[in-house]
């Protein structure tokens, strides 16, 4: 199986999203979406700081993007 990143309030409070270019630039809303879903409507990819994400590090992830490809709970 593989990884499960965990919808905790201890991960929402780490999450860097909202700090994210592809997220300002789409006006996306929410967060976490490494552990949720992908974000509704449209994403325009203007970077990506998920490498940057305690987040994305404790869990060993390695796509990016996950706002616009989903969850890496799959």
């Amino acid at each position: 199986m593989g990884v499960i990143v965990a919808d905790r309030p201890e991960n929402a409070k780490a999450c860097i999203c909202p700090g994210c270019p592809t997220f300002k630039e789409s006006r996306l809303s929410g967060l976490l979406f490494c552990a949720r879903a992908k974000a509704g409507g449209s994403v325009q990819q203007k970077g990506c700081i998920c490498p940057n994400c305690a987040v994305w590090k404790n869990n060993k992830l390695t796509d990016q993007y996950y706002c616009s490809i989903g969850s890496a709970n799959k």
